[in-house]
């Protein structure tokens, strides 16, 4: 969602408000994404715990959850498609504000994304394992261990309350596979990797990102991460990185990959 929104807005705009100002912006990308094939959509909330939308000078942070969660809804809606998920998101910092207007508003589960401790997910994990199923996603080092440097099994048993474990971003689904092979196979797995390590254009300020893994490359390699519940793509990854990916599992299903 992140990096489908940030070159089509002017630099420092929270994207999380987005749903309330310019709510069509984060329903097309919604669209693209079910149009793709997606059977889940994360929730635009990544940052929209009162901590984060503090920092833009925002309050409301009831109204900014209940409209992520509305628009991916309409796209929903819009396309006639279903069932699909809808996971709301909770990053760094979250708190039990943003997990209980995350629920009132209707998602059906939730993924605590981009954890890099184990304190940190068990902290967010306490304060919404009592409202929906929860899947915590780690971004683990380049190591494969978190960065407080607990293996990958290890921190998945400290946090056996959890519904399903998960990774996001990373360095990307040719770097992910080993990752989600050290995932305990006793819950839900779920993977969403970038489409690799950006690399910066537009001379200092860098304005520009370009991810170096294509929609062949990252679906090859993400569809190899078989034994996952649910397969899908962080940074950099676009509509047709999902439709490459549906198309590869597609095949595999009937046998032709």
């Amino acid at each position: 969602m992140g990096t489908a929104l940030l070159p089509i807005v002017e630099p420092g705009t929270c994207l999380e408000e987005l749903s309330v100002v310019r709510p069509a912006l984060v329903r097309d990308v919604h669209l693209g994404h079910l149009a793709a094939g997606a059977r889940l959509l994360r929730t635009n909330t990544f940052g929209a715990s009162r901590a984060r939308l503090a920092t833009h000078e925002l309050v409301d942070v009831a109204s900014i959850n209940a409209a992520a969660v509305a628009r991916a809804r309409e796209a929903i809606a819009a396309l006639g498609r279903g069932p699909v998920v809808v996971a709301g998101v909770l990053g760094p910092g979250a708190d039990r504000e943003q997990a209980e207007a995350l629920a009132e508003a209707g998602v059906d589960l939730f993924v605590i994304e981009t954890v890099r401790t184990v304190a940190e997910a068990g902290a967010i994990l306490s304060i919404a394992l009592d409202l929906k199923p929860v899947v915590v996603s780690f971004s683990p080092e380049a190591n494969g261990r978190l960065a407080d440097g607990a293996p990958l099994d290890e921190a998945c048993r400290a946090l056996a309350q959890a519904d399903g474990v998960g990774l996001n971003c990373g360095q990307g689904a040719r770097a992910m596979g080993a990752s989600f092979a050290a995932l305990p196979a006793d819950r839900p797995r779920f993977a969403f990797p970038s489409a690799g390590l950006p690399m910066a254009l537009g001379g200092a300020s860098g304005e520009l990102l370009v991810w170096p893994e294509d929609a062949a490359v990252f679906a090859a390699a993400a569809g190899r991460m078989r034994g996952a519940s649910v397969l899908g793509g962080c940074c950099g990854t676009t509509a047709a990185h999902l439709a490459a990916l549906g198309d590869l599992l597609g095949a595999a299903a009937k046998g032709d990959a």
